[in-house]
């Protein structure tokens, strides 16, 4: 998942047009619970989230403020007791590579 989404993220898959009309489907995700819940509001993220039984899933493309890029992220869970608690954790690591990659950018 992260490197079709790395693909769509650097036009590299079929075509640039392809791309961009890719991301913007992602960018229309109505389930933000996940990678984008914990992120500023005007954080744009472009991902799928899944979910089956114990599997929460979400993987996508969240841009960084100022132009400053972007990053991939895939979480994939199981096991979990609820699926607010799978969102849960996706969401704190979510916040956490956005802090990490946000810091990493500025430095």
């Amino acid at each position: 998942m992260a490197l079709l989404l790395e693909k769509i993220a650097n036009k590299q898959l079929i075509s640039e047009k392809a791309c961009d009309d890719m991301f913007e489907i992602l960018e229309k995700q109505q389930f933000r619970n996940r990678i984008p819940y914990l992120l500023p509001a005007t954080t744009v993220v472009a991902h799928k989230t899944g979910t089956v039984a114990s599997v929460v899933n979400d993987a996508g493309i969240v841009e960084l403020p100022d132009n400053k890029g972007r990053f991939i992220i895939s979480a994939f869970s199981i096991g979990n007791k609820s699926e607010a608690e799978g969102a849960r954790k996706i969401a704190e690591l979510s916040r956490a590579a956005y802090g990490y990659f946000r810091t990493e950018v500025t430095m």
